[in-house]
């Protein structure tokens, strides 16, 4: 019966039966990486068949050999035209290969570490070299004079209830407003300032009423000794800022900083910060500048 089914063979040309000894091959190779499949299983028994499997892991890994050499040897005979001895010249052949070009695919594999490195962390590489991202800031319809800028001013009165980074320290809270083409505008940092943080700051951009797709960004963050976090953020579309400035037009107050003069907005993930928007007169800034 053995001898039988050791004689047997595969009736098929012998392009394919390379491709079925590789396949075979890889098979027995995921043999001896079981242990680790099953250990990110999103089933308990087989996570816990791993657990036991990798406690007693030569044992494991010797009778996944003994296995390996059966199945392969089984494969192998089944082969028209191969044996078992061209089998394991092939692999040490492919062995060899692969420990004669060991250093020039290691290096390779470095040299596209190192550019997928650099292009996810671009921005960080150009901000360190001083090389603006945007190196053009304008648009077409900027070029055929169709834009409609005009100054507007975020006044921020406070942030409060926003998460603490570190359990040691304080947040040293600042806010950071990015909007479309405008450089990124800061407030001064508070240093020690925890969850919550009275800032009576100014920030002033320019900003175009027909531009629909430009987003304003109000991102409060945590400077640290090495950059800095975001601890919190608002997005407004150009609909959102409108509707603010009128909202604000209503709530003017003798007090420049009267919390009533103010809108309340949440923070994501967590946090609530109080400011408003409205225009920027240019010829009251000229006078009070002469």
């Amino acid at each position: 019966m053995t001898v039988f089914f050791l004689k047997w063979r595969l009736n098929v040309d012998e392009e394919y039966q390379a491709w079925i000894l590789l396949f075979a091959s890889i098979l027995a190779l995921n043999v001896f990486c079981l242990p680790c499949h099953c250990a990110g299983s999103g089933w308990s028994s087989i996570r816990r068949l791993a657990n036991f499997v990798q406690q007693r892991l030569p044992y494991y890994l010797l009778v996944a050999a003994m296995f390996n050499v059966g199945l392969m040897y089984v494969i192998v005979a089944w082969m028209p035209d191969w044996e078992f001895s061209d089998y394991t010249k092939c692999v040490g052949k492919v062995v060899g290969f692969l420990a004669k070009h060991a250093v020039k695919m290691v290096a390779s594999a470095a040299m596209i570490a190192a550019f997928i490195f650099v292009v996810a962390f671009k921005d960080r590489f150009l901000k360190v070299a001083g090389i603006e991202k945007n190196i053009f800031r304008f648009k077409l319809r900027d070029v055929f004079g169709s834009g409609n800028l005009r100054a507007i001013e975020i006044q921020i009165l406070k942030v409060e209830d926003v998460q603490n980074k570190s359990l040691f320290a304080a947040n040293n809270i600042f806010v950071e407003a990015n909007l479309g083409y405008n450089e990124p505008m800061k407030t001064r940092v508070f240093n020690n300032a925890g969850t919550s943080c009275s800032m009576k700051s100014t920030l002033q951009l320019n900003f175009d009423d027909e531009e629909e797709e430009e987003v304003l960004y109000i991102v409060v963050r945590n400077q640290k000794v090495v950059g800095a976090e975001e601890i919190g953020r608002k997005e407004l579309t150009a609909e959102e800022i409108v509707r603010i400035e009128k909202e604000c037009a209503t709530k003017r107050s003798n007090d420049p900083w009267a919390p009533g003069s103010f809108v309340e907005r949440e923070l994501m993930p967590r946090g609530k910060i109080y400011f408003r928007i409205q225009p920027v007169d240019d010829e009251d800034q000229r006078a009070v500048m002469c």
